[in-house]
C-alpha cells in the first residue's frame, strides 16, 4: 500500500502480511484503505473504477522454487537442462509454459555430511493470473512440480513458495526421505552421454 502526496510528500510503504513474535501474532483484517490530505482513497490493487464500479482484477498467483545444480558435489545440471525438464512438466499438469529463469550461485550444506558446497542453481518463477485456479489447487500443482523436479534432477532438496497478490502463503523444504522411486531416465541419459561438464 503506498500513497504520495502531490506536494512532493514522503511515500510510505507498509507489509500487511502476517506477523508473528514471542507467542504472539497479528493478521491484517478487513478493507485496505489509504488516507491522504484529501480524504480516504480506495486500495488501487482494487482496480481502476469504470462506469461508477470497482472492477477487482484477477487473482495472481506465484510459484517459487529454488534449486541447484550439482550431484554429489559436482556441477551437473544447466539452466537448459532445467527449462526442456521444466517446460515437460508443467504442460504435463496442463497449463502453458510460462516462467521466468533466475540463474544463482549459492551455499548448500548437506544434512548428512554437513559438508558445504558452492553450486551454481537457479530459480523458477511460475505466474498464474485467472479465476479458474484457486490457491490451494496452485499450491499443490507447485509442490508436486517442485518435488518432479527434485526427484528426476536428482536433488538432495528444493525450495518451493507460493504467493498470493504478493504476499507468501505456503512454503516448502522439499527434501529426500524415502524416495523409492527408480532414477530418472534424464538423470541416467546424462550420465551415460555427458558425463560432467568441465
Amino acid at each position: 500500500m503506498r500513497q504520495q502526496n502531490r506536494r512532493r510528500g514522503p511515500s510510505v510503504p507498509g507489509n500487511l502480511s502476517a506477523r508473528y513474535a514471542c507467542g504472539g501474532g497479528f493478521v491484517a483484517t478487513g478493507p485496505l484503505v489509504v488516507f491522504s490530505g484529501s480524504g480516504r482513497v480506495e486500495n488501487p490493487t482494487r482496480g481502476p473504477l469504470r462506469g461508477g464500479a470497482v472492477v477487482h482484477p484477477p487473482t495472481t498467483l506465484v510459484g517459487r522454487i529454488t534449486m541447484g545444480f550439482n550431484i554429489d558435489a559436482n556441477p551437473f545440471w544447466t539452466l537448459d537442462d532445467l527449462v526442456k525438464i521444466y517446460a515437460r512438466l508443467r504442460k504435463a499438469q496442463g497449463y502453458d509454459v510460462d516462467a521466468s529463469f533466475l540463474a544463482q550461485r549459492g551455499l548448500y550444506t548437506h544434512r548428512k555430511t554437513r559438508h558445504t558446497v558452492d553450486e551454481p542453481g537457479a530459480q523458477i518463477v511460475v505466474v498464474y493470473v485467472g479465476d479458474d485456479v484457486s490457491p490451494t489447487q496452485f499450491g499443490e500443482e507447485m509442490w508436486e512440480l517442485a518435488d518432479d523436479l527434485r526427484h528426476i534432477m536428482h536433488q538432495e532438496s528444493i525450495i518451493m513458495e507460493v504467493q498470493e497478490g504478493g504476499k507468501v502463503y505456503g512454503s516448502s523444504f522439499i527434501e529426500v526421505l524415502d524416495d523409492t522411486r527408480p532414477k530418472s531416465p534424464e538423470l541416467t541419459y546424462r550420465k551415460k552421454h555427458r558425463a560432467y561438464p568441465r
